[in-house]
This record gives C-alpha cells, structure tokens and sequence, in this order.
C-alpha cells in the first residue's frame, strides 16, 4: 500500500503511549511511519519499538521486530546547527530509512485556535528528541526554557534539560520561532549530505520550479506540503499542484503528497496524478487517541480495504495500473478531480 504514516507532533498528548503507540500500529500494519523532531518519545525508543501491547515498557532486549517497512525521521532544521547534526546523526546510526527536511514552516503560523483555547502541552510531557540532542552538550545552557516536568512516557527521566519541558501554553509558536532556522536555503540539502548517506526527502514544495530545484540539487524523494493547511490562510490545496509537480519532476525523484487522505478513491487520485506515496496525518492521531496501537492499526486496515475495493471497482489490480492509466481516470473525475 503506497501510505505512510505523516509526521506529527506531541502524540503523547492523544494517547499515553504516543509514538510508540503510533510505531507500533503502523508496524503491524505494515505501513513506514515518520517520526517528527517534535516527539514525545525519544529516537531511540521509537527506533526499539516491538509490536506487542501499550502495556510492555521495554523490548527486554530482543531484536525489534519492524516488519520490514522502517522510520523516517522528520528534520527541522535549527538555527543550532550542532544539535540538527547530532539528531540526523542519530537518526542514522539507530537505522532509520530516511531524514525528511521539512521546509514549509520556518515560522508558525498564527493558529488563533490555540491561543483562544489557550492550548497547552502538559507539564509531564517533553520534547525528548531535542531534549537528547541537546543533553549530548548541556554545558551550552539550552535554547529556551519550555517549562518544567517528567518525560512522556520514557522511563529513563533522569537530569533532562529544563528546555524541552511542557508548560508551554500559547509560548509554544512563540519558542518555535527560536526555535527553527527561518533562513534557510538550499544549502542545507548539502548540508544535511554531508551528515548522512541516508535518502533526504524535501517536505513542503508546492511549485513546479522548486521541484525541479530539489532534484537539481540532489534529494531523493519530496513531499508536496502545505503543513496540513495549517500554516496560511488560503493557500493551494496540494492536489492541485501535484500534477505540475510531478511534471515537472519526470521521474528523477519520487514524489510523495499529503493533505486530505481519508478513502482509498483519495489514495487513488493523488497516484493517478503523480504520486508515488501518500501520507496520512490527521486520522491516524484520531485513531492513536480513540485505541492507541489497535486503533492505529486498524484505521489503516480500513484504508487498505477502502484502497483495494476500490481499485476493483476501477478494474486496477496493481498501483502501476492506476499510473498506467491515469489519463482515463482524470478524465472520468473531471476538471476538479472529484470522486473516483
């Protein structure tokens, strides 16, 4: 099945287990998983996940069990290059597939929902990625002070920094602008090379000239994102630029889209107009909230048998059929690209 599970922030807040939660119900159903810097799990823990109940706290020290599909890690890249190096660094020596550079937020949004509702993230929790990396050179003093609390659902608390504590309340954009490295250009393609041989996919490119940059300066897949639609107000929906982009590709690199995956007549649409994955966000946390690993698990399920019924319905036994025939199921859809 061409599906992913998409990078999300703070699991632990819909579910106790959170990411492992998440690691473990896609696992199962065989379905890669990307891991967003933004955790409340640590790398490793999620790297280590066995499969079995929310109840298990460890692996006792058996192999881990992946299924064969893996983890991508999800990047933002710092303005503290030193700690963006030591988590890629990290993602690479636990045997993740893939560093996905983010790029469609180098500043957050103003989410007025949030601040009306005066969100915040628990005092128990923690952002234990950044946590790790910056526990590697803790005589550096931290980068913000997020707050003060225990970590998550990682067992081994110990003397974390303060930084990555909750208690963020509405703080939190107002720490991600610190946070995240608002200049970025495409040297940091060639940055994030020259610290890993790992595949680096390019998150958030929504026009034809910068995908045709992406493959120029050397990415190996890139994911048509607008961050959810949660960063501006009416901005394209990443269906409508998908064709150009892939277009504009030929080829060269896969092309993955997220944004408004809920049916397996949606899955079809974005392979048939150029896609060579899509990632699901939104549902899975949904379902993480309502049933944990079983409920990730399951909602998948049910993806795969909306995707599978409905490519029979189309008379596609395979996902090369739908890009083989691609221009008969646009046509059909219509200008809008409306239900299968």
């Amino acid at each position: 099945m061409p599906v992913m599970v998409a990078p999300m922030a703070l699991q632990c807040m819909a579910h106790s287990s959170g990411e492992l939660g998440m690691k473990r119900g896609s696992a199962a159903a065989r379905v890669p998983m990307v891991l967003s810097t933004m955790s409340t799990t640590s790398m490793d823990r999620v790297a280590t996940a066995a499969t079995f109940g929310e109840d298990r706290e460890a692996c006792d020290g058996r192999a881990h069990v992946d299924h064969g599909v893996g983890t991508f890690f999800q990047l933002y890249c710092l303005k503290d290059r030193d700690m963006t190096r030591r988590m890629v660094e990290q993602a690479d020596r636990l045997g993740f597939r893939g560093i996905v550079v983010t790029v469609d937020a180098p500043v957050l949004g103003k989410r007025e929902s949030d601040e009306n509702t005066h969100f915040e993230v628990p005092d128990t929790l923690e952002l234990a990625i950044l946590a790790d990396a910056e526990a590697e050179t803790a005589e550096t003093g931290g980068l913000g002070g997020l707050g003060g609390g225990n970590r998550g659902n990682d067992a081994e608390a110990g003397n974390r920094p303060e930084n990555w504590k909750g208690g963020l309340k509405s703080r939190f954009g107002a720490q991600f602008s610190t946070l995240i490295d608002d200049g970025l250009d495409w040297s940091v393609i060639g940055f994030v090379r020259s610290l890993t041989s790992l595949p680096i996919v390019l998150k958030g490119v929504m026009r034809a000239e910068d995908a045709d940059l992406a493959v120029r300066f050397g990415v190996d897949a890139i994911v048509v994102s607008n961050h959810g639609g949660r960063q501006l107000d009416h901005c394209v929906g990443t269906l409508d630029v998908l064709e150009e982009v892939s277009r504009a590709v030929r080829g060269r690199c896969e092309v993955w889209v997220d944004g408004g995956v809920r049916r397996g007549t949606d899955v079809i649409k974005a392979i048939a107009l150029g896609a060579d994955a899509v990632l699901v966000g939104r549902p899975m946390l949904w379902a993480l909230a309502l049933g944990g690993s079983d409920g990730v698990e399951a909602a998948l399920r049910d993806l795969q048998n909306s995707l599978l019924r409905s490519m029979q319905l189309c008379g596609m036994s395979s996902v090369d059929e739908i890009k083989c025939h691609r221009s008969r199921l646009l046509r059909s859809a219509g200008p809008a690209y409306r239900p299968v």
